[in-house]
């Protein structure tokens, strides 16, 4: 099964009282995924659209990076390194949230967040 949409299944999340914007779900599923050190195992591609550079947290994700990797030097190295870590971080809400629905939901994520 090839990943296309990361994200997707988890637009229920995007709501009034939830996060704002599909970036901003992203943006959580990444720093979920590099936060927890889980990368996907599952076969995916980089979609040649997806620009980590787009999101509030890119000056983090640069620091993040060159520390993760401090020989990667271009956008597409970066790409290659991050996005098994928002792939990882989605897979990590969908198990977190299952079926759950609204503030449920919500409250659920909670427990992949640092104290």
């Amino acid at each position: 099964m090839k990943i296309d949409d990361p994200v997707k299944g988890l637009e229920k999340l995007v709501c009034q009282g939830g996060f704002g914007s599909r970036r901003s779900l992203e943006e959580f599923c990444l720093a979920i995924g590099i936060f927890h050190d889980r990368r996907s195992k599952k076969e995916y591609r980089v979609p040649r659209s997806w620009d980590p550079s787009r999101y509030g947290i890119w000056p983090l994700l640069q620091v993040i990076t060159h520390d993760m990797r401090p020989d990667i030097d271009d956008m597409e190295g970066m790409r290659e390194l991050l996005y098994p870590y928002l792939i990882g971080g989605s897979e990590m809400v969908h198990e977190t949230i299952g079926d759950v629905k609204g503030t449920g939901a919500l409250k659920a994520l909670s427990g992949l967040l640092p104290p």
